[in-house]
């Protein structure tokens, strides 16, 4: 069997945050399979210069076999249809040298614009596999006739989440479309990377943070969704006796652009001065370098207004890392195990309460959790899921 890897985006030289769900797909496949591995990313004509030239021309961070095909694109989803099938013509011609229809199967993750070409990989009799993610579904399902040819070119549609499978079926459902073959497999991670540190206080002192205070961490991008002005809204509630507020890692949040520069100024708005030091808005991180960030942290927050599968409580799970995260999604998978939290999103009040009861709540039932993470969710369980999914084609 061969396998075709296919999206618009992967991790570069210059951008090494950009979508790693997708080289964890690779590695995981790579490292745990005997399957033929290859990658085809295609890229947009753009100026010569300009940032989307530049990134598309950084050279993508994997080793496998891999194709960059251009294609014409217009912006902001201006054609999707037109987007769609420039896509899917140039990630054919591309595949092509690595596999026929026979041998091959094609996984395209994120439904636009990768799944919008989909239809000319199963023209072809490509075995398909379309993983939709939760933002992609959020934007795609605008353009119901382009989203449904999309569904119904993918042999198996995989979701990020129970939640996501339920609400796919029922808009294929409503669209006329029958039930699909959707199957909830959500994200995984190396978890020979992700563990935990004996003693707390080691990495603490690594980051040169202070081992007396606590330290609470948020991972990603300062993006609207992840509801980080609702964090610092709860934060300004916190009372001005005990619990001491505690430092606020925000990690890849500092990258410069605007919606940093917003939530910094939201926080000097809400914040008094001698909160506003205990913040910290800190650049991209690498992902090998996160390890330390979550061994030290007291508590892992995520207070998104919508999720698909949050990597990021899966890392912050394996090292042991107590959570506090909105009931959106898939947090609840792992948000919801037990020494862990889950609150309703946009909800300041109710964040803050439960950010003070996590700080305070013994820390006991990290091994169990972990556990639970090496069995459901590393990249061994996941391949095998994988592969079992592949050969039912």
């Amino acid at each position: 069997m061969k396998l075709v890897i296919l999206n618009h985006r992967f991790p570069t030289q210059r951008d090494p945050f950009a979508q790693t769900f997708i080289k964890d797909h690779v590695d995981m496949m790579v490292r745990e399979t005997a399957i033929d591995v290859s990658l085809v990313v295609p890229r947009v004509y753009s100026a010569p210069g300009s940032r989307r030239w530049a990134r598309d021309h950084s050279p993508l961070l994997t080793n496998v076999s891999l194709a960059r095909p251009f294609y014409l694109s217009i912006p902001k989803m201006g054609l999707p249809a037109h987007n769609g099938d420039a896509f899917g013509r140039a990630a054919l011609a591309a595949a092509k040298s690595f596999g026929g229809p026979a041998d091959t199967v094609i996984h395209a993750h994120m439904l636009y614009p990768a799944g919008f070409g989909l239809h000319v990989f199963a023209k072809h009799g490509y075995k398909t596999v379309l993983s939709i993610h939760g933002s992609d579904w959020f934007h795609a399902s605008r353009y119901p006739s382009l989203t449904a040819k999309a569904c119904t070119s993918a042999d198996i549609i995989l979701t990020s989440s129970e939640s996501l499978a339920g609400e796919v079926n029922g808009w294929a459902k409503t669209h006329g479309l029958g039930r699909l073959n959707v199957l909830p497999v959500m994200n995984a991670i190396d978890t020979e990377l992700f563990k935990p540190e004996e003693i707390n206080q080691k990495a603490k002192k690594l980051l040169g943070w202070n081992p007396t205070e606590s330290h609470v961490l948020f991972v990603g991008r300062p993006h609207p969704v992840k509801g980080l002005d609702i964090l610092l809204n709860a934060l300004a509630l916190w009372p001005k006796s005990d619990p001491p507020f505690p430092n606020i890692h925000f990690v890849g949040v500092g990258d410069g652009s605007k919606a940093h520069h917003d939530l910094w100024r939201q926080a000097q708005k809400v914040l008094p001065p001698e909160q506003r030091s205990k913040i910290h808005m800190e650049p991209p991180v690498a992902r090998e370098d996160l390890v330390p960030y979550y061994q030290a942290a007291d508590l892992y927050v995520l207070p998104s207004r919508s999720e698909g599968f949050n990597v990021s409580l899966l890392e912050a799970a394996a090292c042991q890392c107590a959570i506090v995260a909105t009931d959106v999604g898939g947090n609840r998978t792992i948000a919801g195990l037990q020494g862990n939290q889950c609150v309703e999103p946009e909800n300041a009040p109710a964040l803050q309460q439960v950010l003070i009861k996590a700080l305070q709540s013994p820390k006991d039932h990290g091994e169990a959790i972990r556990k639970e993470i090496m069995d459901q969710y590393s990249f061994a369980a996941m391949a095998k899921r994988l592969i079992s999914t592949y050969e039912s084609l």
